[in-house]
């Protein structure tokens, strides 16, 4: 822990019959010596930021719609919540059985030591009555989940690969900070509390000692020199007899020989002076030591009640962080647990929570989005099966299976179970002319004409050779080749300037047509969409351009079977010259 982090206070020796004060609570140092810490400045909860209006009127109205007692029970936790939540969100075991020894310790005594958060006699861990209220309440749980994310986040760890943290490893227990550490603690205690935390047992300090000459493999005379002067200092009536035996050396030492334990000097001078004399073997020093002399001895001893007091207070140190911690984890996760609860009473009399109105709108944008990529593809998936099927087309393509000559639309039994098909097959046939769709057309490689039903050896309806319906070359030199290798003259309808893609569209109507529509990119169906109207209008102008061709169609065809018998026709010079007036 960095040196500017401040400490608890230990405030007090604890007394069970005294009660304690707010965010006050028992820290056991040893068997012999429990002291009272304050964690007022530790951060325990935050019940008094300064907070935006709009957070203050959330919980104002959250609060609203809560009756007093669905708020009372909406702050009302069990154990195994508080449980539940510690071991999902905090790593080391040792602080969860900590926090857990706390909850016992709280609901046994009733110490007020996370107020306003109280656990009850009943096993139930809830808020005081008076911090019920909607600021008091945005205060304590504005940040919680972030408050408990940085916590953990900050614990100490002793490595990356465990998952306990530093305080609760044995690592902590062995180490030993450097030596100014232990004035951050002595710093924090109250006068009556460094009174009682320098009162040495003559057990513990015997065992200091046992295991300070075995370190340091003292002789045989030297050891018993050690231990006499041990016993001078502890069981002795009167030690001045003793010769060699220096009384300075033990000033400032207070013994009490009935109690079998000493009172050190409180003053920080004199506890810094003791520790100082073992900092040597504080440090790891293990040189070959002895006493010859019964002072050098004393000396010793002074030196292993330097080692106590030091142990003592790094002890000390220990336990007030860890409590610390303890605390802090209590009150996160107890804070974090309430609100979780709170927010579910709240939602319920809401009756639907934000979380599944916010589902819900996810779902119907993703139904939405579905929808539309199925419409998608089934539009696509129809648009390709009508372009292969040539049954739709079947009164122009000769090898159809199942003419319907009684249709009056011309359209083939099997392809007219719906009207979808019967407009696809329409469209199709009023595509079906000369060259003219050559650029425009979809379906130009499978769309096959009619040809002329007593002649197949005929050239078909292209009326040309070469994609080109009207050259520049005359009528009358046109008129005058052989039928091997030329045209016939064509229609009025097809001698047009040679913009196809715009004779396409005239001749289907004005505007995109019907095909153009159903393939053309939209970026949102509901914004392009082909109108009952559009569809009337295309069935209608299909099937007066329909008519209107086979009218032309059977006129070449008497025309070509003339000309076959009888030869080449003269032309009126009236009608070459309308026709070249209209070019």
């Amino acid at each position: 822990m960095s040196r500017m982090e401040k400490l608890p206070n230990l405030v007090d020796v604890y007394q069970p019959a005294k009660k304690l004060g707010t965010r006050q609570l028992p820290l056991v140092v040893d068997s012999n010596l429990t002291l009272v810490m304050d964690i007022k400045n530790s951060n325990i909860i935050s019940d008094s930021q300064t907070l935006s209006n709009k957070e203050l009127n959330e919980y104002m109205t959250k609060l609203g719609v809560l009756s007093p007692e669905q708020l009372k029970a909406s702050l009302q936790i069990s154990k195994t919540a508080l449980l539940e939540v510690l071991n999902q969100s905090v790593p080391c075991v040792g602080c969860r059985r900590s926090v857990e020894g706390l909850y016992y310790q709280l609901l046994s005594f009733g110490h007020p030591t996370l107020d306003p958060i109280v656990v009850r006699g009943d096993g139930t861990i809830t808020l005081r009555p008076e911090k019920h209220s909607y600021n008091v309440l945005a205060n304590i749980f504005h940040d919680h989940a972030q408050r408990l994310k940085t916590l953990i986040d900050t614990q100490p760890k002793r490595n990356k690969k465990s998952v306990r943290c530093l305080l609760h490893s044995l690592d902590w227990q062995r180490i030993r900070p450097v030596t100014p550490v232990w004035r951050d603690i002595w710093n924090c205690m109250k006068s009556d509390c460094r009174k009682d935390i320098c009162i040495i047992e003559s057990a513990c300090l015997y065992a200091t000692l046992e295991n300070y000459l075995r370190q340091h493999r003292f002789c045989g005379e030297c050891r018993i020199k050690v231990v006499k002067a041990y016993t001078l200092l502890v069981e002795e009536a009167d030690p001045s007899k003793e010769k060699g035996y220096v009384p300075a050396l033990y000033s400032g030492i207070k013994r009490c020989l009935q109690d079998k334990h000493i009172h050190l000097n409180p003053k920080t001078e004199y506890i810094t002076k003791l520790i100082n004399r073992a900092e040597p073997e504080l440090l790891g020093s293990r040189r070959e030591r002895h006493a010859k002399t019964l002072e050098i001895a004393q000396e010793e001893v002074l030196t292993c009640l330097g080692i106590c007091m030091y142990e003592r207070l790094n002890r000390l140190y220990m336990r007030v962080r860890e409590e610390e911690r303890t605390c802090q984890l209590f009150a996160a996760v107890a804070v974090h647990t309430l609100h979780r609860s709170f927010e579910t009473v709240v939602e319920k009399a809401r009756g639907v929570s934000q979380l599944e109105l916010l589902y819900e709108e996810f779902a119907r944008e993703e139904q939405a989005k579905q929808k539309h990529k199925e419409a998608k593809k089934s539009r696509r998936k129809r648009r390709k099966g009508k372009a292969l099927c040539e049954k739709a087309r079947c009164e122009f393509a000769p090898d159809c299976l199942c003419p319907a000559p009684g249709k009056p639309d011309g359209v083939c039994e099997c392809c007219s179970d719906d009207s979808d098909s019967r407009e696809d097959a329409l469209l199709d046939q009023s595509r079906c002319s000369s060259d003219l769709w050559a650029d425009d057309c979809d379906s130009k490689e499978l769309c096959k004409c009619d040809t002329v039903p007593d002649n197949p050896k005929d050239p078909d309806c292209d009326y040309s050779a070469n994609n080109n319906c009207c050259e520049s070359a005359s009528l009358d030199s046109s008129l005058s080749s052989s039928p091997e290798d030329s045209g016939l003259a064509c229609s009025d309808i097809c001698c047009q300037p040679a913009d196809f893609g715009s004779q396409c569209r005239l001749t289907c109507g004005a505007g995109l047509s019907l095909q153009e529509m159903l393939e053309g990119p939209s970026e949102d169906d509901e914004d392009c969409y082909i109108t009952a109207e559009e569809v009337r209008e295309f069935k209608s102008k299909s099937r007066q351009i329909y008519e209107k061709r086979r009218e032309l169609r059977e006129t070449l065809q008497k025309r070509f079977a003339q000309f076959c018998h009888n030869g080449p026709l003269i032309v009126p010079r009236l009608l070459v010259q309308t026709k070249y007036a209209s070019n």
